[in-house]
């Protein structure tokens, strides 16, 4: 199966409180599904990890940024795993966002996963539901 993995499903298994999210990275790890992500995917989880590990908002991270130091190889490794889609949606993505309702960020992906012919996505964004071409493949996460 292919399938895109949108930014929650890699901040769930990275906090270690959502398995069944670490289960889907798994799947990916052993070849069971082959994953997918754009440079969005990206910038939200190393936003999203860098938060987590600093426990500073945007703004601070973005002030003291030049002198943090954290270790991301584990994120490396983790984003080894998956194909990066080089996305070029363009002026597209007015039209995906008019027709889905989505906002930008979303609306890349979306243009991504239609891009290359991708008709599922890993996520627990309820947004996705108004694509009409993609299936949601959405592990119930609950916090344990």
């Amino acid at each position: 199966m292919k399938a895109f993995f949108d930014s929650n499903i890699f901040l769930y298994h990275l906090t270690g409180k959502y398995p069944i999210a670490s289960e889907y990275i798994e799947k990916v790890e052993i070849g069971t599904i082959h994953g997918y992500i754009n440079d969005i995917v990206y910038s939200e989880v190393i936003l999203g990890f860098l938060r987590a590990e600093t426990e500073l908002s945007s703004r601070k991270i973005r002030e003291k940024l030049p002198a943090l130091s954290i270790d991301t190889d584990n994120l490396r490794d983790l984003f080894s795993l998956f194909t990066n889609l080089s996305s070029q949606s363009g002026n597209d993505i007015f039209h995906i966002m008019d027709r889905y309702h989505l906002m930008p960020h979303d609306a890349l992906i979306t243009g991504s996963c239609k891009q290359y012919g991708l008709d599922k996505i890993v996520t627990n964004d309820t947004d996705f539901t108004r694509v009409d071409f993609l299936e949601i493949i959405n592990p119930p996460i609950k916090e344990m």
